[in-house]
């Protein structure tokens, strides 16, 4: 059986709890999916959103509150895109738990994200540092958004429909390439960090070399070829989006 809750049209939930030694929990287990929509979900005291079996959970411009602890296990998977999951998130040692994150802001950094589990964050914010320490086997790859911007010979006037190239620092490879759009801007998603519990992860990831060519009457004209653009993690630091 598969259910669906699906909330949307900016609805708030609010859980007012009489304390008790055991947590309120929303349980989305078997392949139910929970779908938040721009929408909150909030409580007095803790409230914990549990996924498991192959549970989903989808939350789009919504908010969990400071008082929800979300707990992904088993094989359950989590999408977010540019939502705030503003208390604690978990992955026990059993889990293989999924977690996607585009352009979404956690309050605080993650007390225990272990087991198999994966996470993939773009242009993520966190708070706290380290922000991420995955356990066990678990890692978690970070990237962010590198936006390039194309100017003609003047440096005052910005070129739409020049190609532009990121390539790796270390190894010189073509990463990326793309047009800038009509602003003269090009806007890519650049592998930052692979964070894992023994340290095995990427340790050269973060530093992009970018190259611009726009052909004007006939003639090729090449950005200068040192221009750096660095998104390395550091673990010291507060992720920040920018």
């Amino acid at each position: 059986a598969h259910a669906y809750q699906v909330a949307t049209g900016a609805p708030q939930l609010y859980m007012s709890q009489v304390s008790t030694n055991q947590p309120t929990q929303i349980v989305v287990r078997d392949d139910g999916v929970l779908v938040l929509d721009h929408s909150t979900i909030s409580s007095n005291l803790v409230l914990r959103i549990y996924l498991f079996d192959n549970g989903r959970l989808y939350l789009n411009s919504s908010t969990l509150s400071a008082s929800v602890v979300l707990i992904m296990n088993d094989n359950s998977m989590a999408y977010m895109e540019e939502s705030k999951v503003q208390g604690d998130l978990q992955a026990p040692a059993t889990s293989s738990a999924e977690l996607v994150a585009f352009n979404t802001t956690f309050g605080r950094a993650w007390s225990y994200f272990g087991g198999t589990s994966t996470a993939e964050l773009t242009g993520a914010s966190i708070s706290g540092a380290p922000a991420v320490s995955p356990r066990d086997a678990a890692t978690v790859t970070l990237y962010s958004w590198i936006v390039a911007s194309v100017y003609d010979g003047t440096g005052l006037h910005k070129i739409p429909g020049a190609y532009v190239e990121a390539r790796s620092f270390i190894d010189q490879n073509v990463y990326a390439t793309g047009l800038t759009n009509e602003t003269g801007e090009w806007r890519f998603r650049a592998l930052s960090d692979v964070v894992t519990a023994d340290g095995t992860g990427s340790v050269v990831s973060g530093y992009y070399q970018l190259n611009a060519t726009h052909w004007y009457a006939g003639d090729r004209y090449d950005s200068d070829a040192d221009k750096i653009a660095q998104v390395q993690y550091n673990p010291d630091a507060v992720l920040v989006r920018s």
